[in-house]
């Protein structure tokens, strides 16, 4: 048992809301789905469903790599959960854009996230928002080397209060892949 932080009864009743539904739902897009920037030079290699590698020069600035074709759904009222799988061998650094696009006639860009791969220890969350929106993701890099993408995981999140379950945990190798 672990208790609920809170600061006022709005707070208390959002993070309810929030953590307090049935089961667990997650999904993610694949590798395979990644388009490849068509100004890189370097070498490229799908291996199915798991991974895209990426080896060469990336140059001094980032510059796009990928952009997935398909995007992830962001759920209204919910915290969104996001873990992108990804290994890097060499002097290469990577950094991932996420934008929310409102689903709708409009499709407004909603906000942008930008994060480096060592601002990408735990998962992104995403807070609740009161409509449906589209994640796109997108990956940039600099230096030299290999970079391997993998599945971009998304999950609704238990905030404080557990992974996947109520008081569940989350087990992650060093390879950034969850078991």
């Amino acid at each position: 048992v672990q208790p609920l932080h809170y600061r006022n009864i709005e707070e208390r009743n959002n993070k309810l809301e929030a953590v307090s539904f049935s089961g667990q739902y997650g999904d993610k897009v694949s590798p395979k789905l990644a388009l490849v920037h068509p100004n890189f030079k370097g070498d490229v290699v799908y291996q199915g469903n798991s991974e895209l590698t990426l080896s060469g020069e990336f140059g001094k600035e980032f510059k796009p790599i990928a952009s997935w074709q398909n995007n992830l759904v962001y759920d209204k009222d919910k915290v969104i959960q996001i873990w992108p799988e990804f290994d890097i061998d060499g002097a290469v650094e990577l950094q991932y854009t996420f934008r929310l696009i409102q689903t709708g006639a409009d499709g407004a860009l909603i906000e942008q996230i930008v994060l480096t791969d060592d601002m990408l220890d735990s998962p992104l969350e995403i807070p609740t928002k009161p409509f449906d929106a589209y994640i796109s993701v997108t990956v940039k890099a600099r230096g030299n080397g290999t970079v391997h993408l993998g599945p971009i995981h998304k999950r609704w999140s238990r905030l404080d209060m557990g992974q996947f379950l109520l008081g569940g945990s989350r087990f992650v190798d060093s390879q950034r892949q969850e078991f």
